[in-house]
C-alpha cells in the first residue's frame, strides 16, 4: 500500500497555477505519488485515518487521459464527498480493449471538514505540460493544476 508518508513528489511553480512532479519505479507508484502530491497541495499536512475503504475504477484512451481522470476523481472525492484518502492500493493499471484502466482501493476517512482544511482549491487537472511516461528505469509524471 502506498501512503502519504512514503510518497515522493515535488511542487513546481507555474505562472498562475501550481503543479507537481513525481517519479516511481512502477506506474502504480507514479500514480500514487502524483495523487498524494495533489492532495498535499489541497490539504497541506492534514492526514486521515485509514478506516473507510473505497474501490474505484477509471478508464482513459491513453495514459495521460487516465492520469487526468485519476487525479480528477481524487479531487472530486475530496471536495464533493469530503473523503480524504491516506492510503492507496492499486491492483492494476492495464490496457483493455484499447483503453487504459486503473483499479484501486483507497483507504481514508469520510466527513472531513474540508472547508476548514483547504490550503489550496484545485479547480481542474489540466493537460498543460502534462507528462506521464517511462524514462529508462523509472516512470515520470508532471501535472499542472488550475487553481
Amino acid at each position: 500500500m502506498y501512503t502519504k508518508d512514503t510518497s515522493k513528489f515535488e511542487e513546481i511553480e507555474h505562472t498562475a497555477d501550481i503543479g507537481i512532479k513525481a517519479c516511481g519505479d512502477t506506474l502504480p507508484e507514479l500514480f500514487a505519488n502524483l495523487a498524494f502530491g495533489m492532495l498535499h497541495i489541497i490539504t497541506g499536512t492534514k492526514e486521515s485515518q485509514l478506516i473507510l475503504k473505497r474501490s474505484i475504477k477509471i478508464e482513459g484512451p491513453s495514459l495521460t487521459d487516465l492520469l487526468v481522470g485519476w487525479l480528477s476523481e481524487m479531487n472530486y472525492l475530496l471536495t464533493v464527498d469530503h473523503y480524504l484518502p491516506n492510503g492507496i492500493e492499486i491492483q492494476s493499471i492495464e490496457r483493455k480493449q484499447g483503453n487504459f484502466v486503473i483499479s484501486a482501493d483507497l483507504f481514508g476517512q469520510d466527513s472531513i471538514p474540508i472547508e476548514q482544511n483547504f490550503e489550496t482549491e484545485i479547480k481542474a487537472v489540466t493537460y498543460h505540460q502534462l507528462i506521464c511516461e517511462k524514462r529508462e528505469t523509472e516512470y515520470v509524471g508532471q501535472v499542472i493544476f488550475d487553481i
